[in-house]
């Protein structure tokens, strides 16, 4: 959750575009959420899921109560459970 916070901080300072913040998100925060998801994927992803739109809707400068699906639209992605889901799938049927 650390990491989540200096990010949103960075941005505050530096001036970026959308896709550098989500790249960085991308490499530094999703790997640390994902972690072991083969395993777990299926059962346990709400907390990645609400991190996910908490740093979404920060960076959209929205309320909390805008559509998560509106949020997911605007910047055409997915929930992070997607990825859970189909990483501990592949993962168990290559097993």
């Amino acid at each position: 959750m650390l990491i989540i916070y200096s990010l949103l901080l960075l941005f505050d300072k530096v001036s970026l575009d959308i896709r550098t913040k989500l790249s960085l998100f991308d490499s530094m925060v999703v790997p640390i959420l994902l972690y072991g998801s083969e395993v777990w994927g299926v059962y346990n992803y709400k907390d990645v899921d609400k991190l996910h739109i908490r740093f979404l809707k920060s960076l959209l400068v929205v309320k909390k109560q805008t559509p998560n699906s509106a949020v997911y639209g605007e910047f055409g992605r997915f929930p992070l459970s997607v990825i859970c889901k189909l990483r501990s799938l592949k993962f168990w049927v290559k097993i």
